[in-house]
């Protein structure tokens, strides 16, 4: 007779095994995991940036190169670029 916890642990396992083969295919910032600090830090990262384009004129190559970006999703594609490169110690995406 099966138990109850073979089908949970299986579901377990599956689910475990899809996230890991995103972190390893996309990066550590496409997992659930990582979607959860993107929902929480989006807003605020995407006020600081608004915030730099505007009085921060320093780098203004950079901003033009950006210019038709707009601020919640520059500030998405910085959040998974960062979640992905801080994700085990090392130094580097793939």
């Amino acid at each position: 007779m099966k138990s109850k916890a073979e089908p949970i642990d299986r579901s377990l396992e599956r689910l475990w095994g899809g996230e890991k083969h995103k972190s390893d295919t996309t990066g550590f910032g496409t997992t659930k995991q990582a979607q959860g600090l993107n929902r929480e830090y989006r807003e605020p990262l995407a006020a600081v940036i608004a915030a730099d384009r505007t009085y921060g004129r320093r780098d203004k190559a950079a901003w033009h190169a950006l210019k038709g970006m707009d601020n919640a999703a520059l500030a998405i594609r910085l959040l998974v670029a960062g979640i992905s490169v801080s994700e085990n110690g090392d130094l580097g995406t793939d």
